[in-house]
């Protein structure tokens, strides 16, 4: 079962969606229904009981309105009337039922004792002698009369339920009862002005004129008060093509047809008028009828269809704002996923707002919580650069309103507001007239404030303002997206250069414990990254190799003190203990997630091409190419410096040692890459020398 609230609501909208004044429309086209038809069916009820037949015939040539006739067209005029009514609905209901029963029980009688050949004991009370019009019976109510009480006594009974259940269903049943009486009827009235006594019933008991024009009447109140989306009046509602034209030719066409079986009739009876020259009139009514309804019909024709190219351009501009507003929105959209760079990100929102809303300068300002201030960041369409100054508190100016309410701030004329205080040289000899501030909120965070200006006044509408505040969402998500990402790229870099700095800390700490080898680890750590840059290796990976070079002796930290500082040569227990120094390094390091990209060094640096290194014993390329490079340094730098052993090595005889080692110790292409680069580096300090000679 639908909840009531829905219900109420959904009768509110069904009501709202009526035409302005279509109910009252309707009532009175009821009303007036029921007042024709009870008028008519009183004035020949008059017209009996004073002895004036003429009165219910409309004239003397024409077959009287039955007494029975009159009384029950009285009856359900009155009926009809009181339904129509506003203020008298209850009352109406009741006289509805019981005129409704009343007509529909004596219309049955009278044809039931039609059909029998007796006649009505009512109508024999009613007039006792009817009379003879032309050899026809008058006074008695004829079948077809009856046969369209029946149809106008059902719709009227069908129509006095208001509950909801089968609302629709008695409507469109009531409606056609109704246009079968006003089609039976209409048929009636044309017999009458075509002089053709075969379509009024002529051969039984015929039906009287005013009965036809009273059921007329009495029908099209029916009609009216089952609705206009009850059939038959239906197709007539709305503002469809369709439904103009049928307004417009129907009602026309009928009164034509009318009008000239009329006309035809009173002039040749009245006028001793040529045969032809009645044909040739008629013709020339004809055509003025066609003509108006052909104008009548054009003028609607294009009324619709000058209406339906507004309504077609109005559309085309809408649809073509729309895709424009979507098309801005998008773009700031990709500019969100794809560019985290804040400036690049400022001015793709600063153009696409200037796009989407069609404003002469727009501008962004930047709120700084470290400052509380909003400071301008980007914008366009300014005639000089004093707005690149702006630096604004919160509530201070209109944007600080804005920011600070976290509301849209509208002025729609620059010129009568006055100018807060510390902002009149911002925009001096600009000319602007209608100003915009729109307040950039993401999660909850004043990110800035994007104020719109434009020269000339806007049509601003609500949907306007709408894309506006759109527009300021979607700009406040990538200015938050841009700043949290220099932000990240800010804090890692921070954090890099604590990592970095607590390696060299642990790298000096180690110098201090090692006399003999400091300065070791800064020299290996520059040559190893020159021979690696030349060997194509770069990015993460030069990053990586730096860490290792200088955190490759790190496992000495665990080797005893009268090992590792021993003047004199290594017993072979010491020299065991001594090779433990790469395992202790990826002990210590390789739980740090930040540090084993840069753990091949520290563990692999001793490891030999011919696999007679330690401490895993790998041979060849199963050794990693950085601890390769970094082994031929190594070994370098400890022949080319002294030691409390031992002289430095020259040169030539350095490079002749690691050259007969190549294959043996060290990998062969390595080597060849580090001569290269030992050649290189000479004739460039050869050249530096001479230069600056």
């Amino acid at each position: 079962m639908r909840p009531l609230y829905k219900k109420r609501a959904k009768d509110r909208t069904s009501r709202a969606k009526r035409p302005k004044g279509s109910g009252a429309k309707y009532r009175r086209a009821v009303a007036a229904g029921g007042l024709f038809s009870a008028m008519i069916g009183l004035l020949s009820l008059i017209g009996w009981a004073l002895g004036r037949p003429v009165l219910a015939s409309l004239g003397v040539t024409f077959i009287p309105m039955a007494p029975s006739a009159a009384i029950l067209l009285i009856l359900s005029g009155t009926a009809l009337l009181a339904q129509g009514s506003v203020h008298a609905r209850r009352f109406g209901k009741v006289v509805g039922g019981v005129a409704g029963g009343m007509v529909l029980l004596f219309a049955a009688m009278v044809l039931v004792q039609f059909l029998a050949r007796a006649p009505s004991s009512l109508e024999q009370w009613l007039l006792p002698s009817p009379a003879l019009f032309e050899g026809v019976l008058t006074g008695r109510m004829s079948p077809i009369t009856a046969m369209g009480f029946l149809l106008s006594g059902g719709a009227l009974l069908l129509l006095l339920p208001s509950g909801p259940a089968g609302r629709h269903r008695r409507r469109a049943w009531a409606a056609t009862f109704a246009s079968l009486c006003v089609l039976q009827m209409a048929v009636v009235l044309c017999g009458y002005l075509y002089g053709t006594p075969l379509l009024y019933g002529a051969t039984v008991i015929p039906v009287a004129l005013p009965s036809a024009i009273a059921f007329l009447f009495l029908g099209a109140g029916l009609l009216a008060l089952a609705g206009p989306r009850a059939f038959p009046l239906q197709p007539f509602v709305g503002p469809s093509a369709r439904a103009r034209l049928l307004r417009a030719f129907l009602p026309l066409t009928v009164i034509a047809c009318l009008a000239s079986g009329l006309i035809g009739r009173v002039v040749s009876s009245q006028l001793p008028i040529n045969p032809a020259l009645l044909g040739a009139l008629s013709v020339i009514i004809a055509a003025l009828v066609v003509s108006l309804i052909a104008s009548r019909v054009a003028r609607s024709v294009g009324n619709t269809l000058d209406q339906a190219q507004a309504q077609r351009r109005q559309s085309q501009v809408q649809l073509k704002r729309q895709f424009e507003r979507l098309t801005a929105l998008r773009a700031i959209d990709v500019a969100i996923l794809s560019q985290l760079d804040l400036r690049l990100t400022l001015n793709i929102v600063i153009d696409q707002v200037a796009i989407g809303l069609g404003n002469h300068a727009v501008c962004i300002l930047l709120y700084h919580p470290e400052t509380q201030m909003l400071e301008y960041a980007a914008g366009r369409g300014f005639r000089s650069q004093a707005i690149t100054r702006a630096r604004l508190r919160l509530g201070e100016g209109f944007a600080g309103e804005a920011a600070l309410q976290r509301r849209l701030v509208s002025i729609p004329d620059l010129r009568q507001a006055e100018a807060p205080a510390g902002t009149e040289d911002l925009l001096a000899g600009e000319g602007f007239v209608e100003y915009h501030a729109a307040p950039l909120i993401a999660k909850g965070v004043i990110e800035g404030v994007l104020e719109v200006y434009h020269r000339e006044p806007l049509d601003t509408d609500p949907e306007w303002l709408e894309f506006l505040e759109a527009l300021a969402g979607q700009a406040a998500i990538a200015v938050n997206n841009a700043t949290l990402f220099e932000e990240l790229q800010q804090s890692h870099a921070e954090l890099v250069r604590a990592y970095d700095t607590t390696l060299e800390g642990w790298v000096k700490a180690l110098d201090l414990r090692d006399h003999e080898t400091e300065g070791h680890t800064q020299r290996v750590t520059d040559m190893t990254l020159r021979l690696a840059r030349a060997m194509g290796v770069q990015g993460e990976d030069l990053a990586a190799i730096r860490r290792g070079a200088l955190l490759h002796d790190i496992g000495k930290i665990g080797i005893p003190d009268h090992i590792l500082l021993k003047p004199g040569p290594l017993t072979e227990e010491e020299w065991q203990i001594m090779r433990r120094h790469p395992v202790y390094a990826y002990e210590w390091l390789s739980p740090i997630a930040y540090l084993r990209p840069a753990l091949e060094i520290p563990y692999c640096h001793h490891e030999k091409w011919d696999g007679a290194g330690y401490p895993r014993g790998l041979q060849g390329e199963e050794i990693p190419l950085e601890a390769r490079i970094f082994a031929i340094v190594d070994v370098w730098d400890a022949l080319r410096s002294d030691r409390p052993y031992r002289q430095a090595w020259p040169e030539e005889q350095a490079k002749a040692h690691i050259q007969s080692l190549a294959g043996i110790h060290f990998d062969p292409h390595v080597v060849e890459h580090f001569l290269e680069l030992l050649a290189d580096e000479a004739q460039a300090g050869a050249a530096s020398i001479r230069k600056a000679a």
